[in-house]
């Protein structure tokens, strides 16, 4: 039995490098309990001293997610879309955000507010997204999500990338039992009962219904 124990032992310690988990460096500056690293929809690593507490998202689809992550005092401004009660489901919560930004602000704009953080979706606009970093902003770049699967895994890296991993779990979760409540619901409504769209159009990080026809 022994010998056997030890094989198993042995080969645990060869798969994970001798059970040696290498910490990461901490910078000069930071905190042990503070630091953190992210790796973006790119493929870019960012380093954190401490959570960002200057958020600036630069469309609706992010900032709907950014509010229910964050407390709105992280959030340095948000958009006028987002203000717009016609077209945005955060607008009671954007109404509390004192600085408002068009929706395509500038980047010397969005540099006088000097956030810690700027989220950008990767179909922004690629010399907008290189001058933020050419002025030394912090830039985290996230994937257009067009499923569900991707809204969910837009809310955990997001999640990570503002230092709040447990929050973005919550949202997961209460997402998850939403998606299971209208699953149910549709699935017991006959076939020969069930409508179908006639088009679908975005707003924010939502499919939304244009029309429903039999």
């Amino acid at each position: 039995m022994r010998s056997i124990i030890l094989i198993m032992v042995l080969i645990t310690a060869t798969l994970t490098g001798c059970g040696v988990v290498k910490d990461t460096e901490v910078p000069s500056g930071a905190f042990p309990g503070e630091y953190y690293q992210v790796t973006d929809d790119k493929g870019n690593v960012l380093e954190f001293n401490k959570k960002p507490t200057r958020i600036y998202a630069t469309t609706l689809s992010i900032e709907e997610i950014l509010v229910d992550l964050v407390p709105l005092n992280r959030i340095v401004a948000i958009s006028e879309p987002a203000a717009d009660t016609k077209i945005s489901l955060i607008a009671d919560k954007a109404a509390h955000i004192s600085v408002k930004l068009p929706q395509k602000a500038s980047t010397e704009k969005i540099l006088s507010l000097k956030p810690d953080l700027v989220i950008v979706q990767e179909n922004s606009n690629a010399a907008f997204i290189q001058s933020l970093k050419d002025v030394g902003l912090k830039v985290y770049i996230t994937k257009v999500p067009t499923t569900v699967k991707m809204v969910r895994s837009r809310i955990i890296n997001l999640a990570a990338a503002v230092g709040e991993k447990q929050q973005g779990g919550k949202i997961i979760n209460e997402l998850d039992n939403k998606t299971e409540t209208v699953k149910k619901v549709i699935g017991q409504i006959p076939k020969s009962e069930k409508k179908k769209f006639d088009g679908l159009f975005t707003v924010g990080g939502f499919w939304q219904c244009r029309r429903i026809v039999p």
